[in-house]
């Protein structure tokens, strides 16, 4: 019986354990003599090269890393890691509604403005991306939510927000480094 309770154990525990990390470890790649910035991300055992927008402030890790613009004081990129599990035979889960429990808890009667398939791929991996707008602390927001399938336990939410005037440039800037997405 306890050898049954360790070999169950041993082949739970890679299931349980997160694959995809995002505690930053600052990097360079050379572009023809120029060093470019970029931060490396674990993934179980493998290495990702990210290049964050150019003068971005970033903090974070583990499951959640928020990259800040410098001029723009209320934009923030952010990028979470979150538990998923198949759904039941027969049911389809609600995307749209789960994208909805990202935003801001204070977001006041957020509107669906807009959906895009595949705003940027991560490898073979597609994106969905739910796009809102709504009022905070007396202001116009827009986030938009950007989903990546990262495996059968893992979703990685690609999340940009900023004052509606300001996010069409903050979510170029972030949807662009999103190409720099490399696997190692």
């Amino acid at each position: 019986m306890k050898s049954r309770l360790i070999s169950l154990a041993l082949f739970l525990a890679p299931l349980a354990a997160k694959a995809l990390d995002l505690t930053p470890a600052a990097s360079f790649r050379d572009l023809e003599g120029f060093k470019i910035p970029i931060v490396l991300f674990s993934d179980a055992g493998k290495k990702i090269a990210f290049q964050p927008p150019a003068k971005w402030r970033i903090s974070g890790g583990g499951d959640a890393l928020s990259l800040y613009p410098a001029e723009l004081p209320d934009a923030v990129m952010q990028l979470r890691v979150r538990p998923t599990k198949p759904p039941e035979p027969g049911v389809t889960e609600d995307v749209e509604k789960w994208c909805r429990t990202q935003l801001p808890q204070d977001a006041a009667k957020p509107a669906l403005e807009g959906e895009v398939e595949n705003v940027f791929t991560i490898g073979p991996r597609p994106s969905r991306q739910f796009t809102y707008s709504y009022a905070s602390q007396g202001r116009r927001f827009t986030t938009s939510v950007a989903i990546v399938e990262w495996n059968a336990r893992e979703r990685l939410a690609v999340i940009v927000t900023a004052r509606a005037a300001d996010f069409k440039t903050t979510h170029e800037a972030a949807m662009r480094s999103m190409f720099s997405w490399n696997e190692q």
